[in-house]
């Protein structure tokens, strides 16, 4: 099957990640800069949330939006159930104080929609949430870019590799940040049967043992041990 969504305005609406719960039920994350699946938009681009049937009926969509440019980049699903998005805002959510550019999203629903926590993260640069994950060790894990030092972390270089430990209560905490002198971007990550995180993406530096004698663009994996 195939289906289409849009908003009521037919404005720019698009699906960045899908995910698959142990029920069948179908979750996808994307952005929405009209009125999508009742959520009426906040301004710019909104980041959206919605729960499908395994044959593509919407059951029901939510947004996490500020007055800037949301998006969702990925979704994922905890085994309780609670449903869980990261990508970026370049406003401020409520609650919450833009660090500056665009910051990392995540977000946090129940099965049945309702919003557990919006949260914002980042440097006075631009940062990106590309990845969530749930890890064997009992939370989420979020990886992205970048370009500051990230809540706190030391900087290496112009874009850095960045990731953090995400509680289903919205807590954060193990955030590392590691890179080279020059550009590192993360695009995408998925758990290893062994617990460890892997990570790919694009750098111009010097990772690890490797050189970059041109510092052109090449691809890296990188390793996340005990996330």
């Amino acid at each position: 099957w195939v289906r289409q969504f849009d908003s009521l305005e037919s404005m720019e609406d698009g699906f960045n990640a899908i995910a698959v719960d142990t029920a069948g039920n179908l979750w996808v994350s994307g952005y929405s800069s009209g009125t999508f699946g009742g959520q009426s938009n906040q301004g710019g681009t909104d980041a959206v949330l919605a729960k499908l049937t395994a044959d593509g009926t919407m059951i029901w969509t939510r947004s996490a939006a500020s007055a800037g440019n949301d998006t969702g980049m990925s979704v994922a699903v905890a085994p309780s159930g609670n449903v869980f998005i990261t990508g970026t805002t370049d406003g401020t959510l409520d609650g919450e104080s833009s660090r500056g550019g665009e910051d990392v999203l995540v977000a946090g629903f129940t099965t049945d929609g309702t919003p557990l926590f919006a949260h914002q993260l980042g440097s006075t640069a631009g940062d990106s949430g590309a990845t969530i994950l749930w890890v064997s060790s009992g939370h989420l894990i979020v990886v992205g870019t970048t370009g500051g030092s990230f809540e706190g972390a030391v900087a290496a270089g112009w874009d850095d590799i960045v990731s953090f430990a995400l509680a289903e209560d919205g807590t954060v905490s193990d955030v590392r940040q590691y890179g080279e002198s020059q550009i590192d971007t993360v695009h995408g990550a998925m758990v290893g049967p062994n617990g460890a995180v892997y990570v790919t993406g694009t750098t111009s530096s010097n990772l690890g043992p490797w050189t970059n004698p041109t510092y052109g663009s090449v691809a890296f994996v990188y390793t996340i041990v005990n996330p």
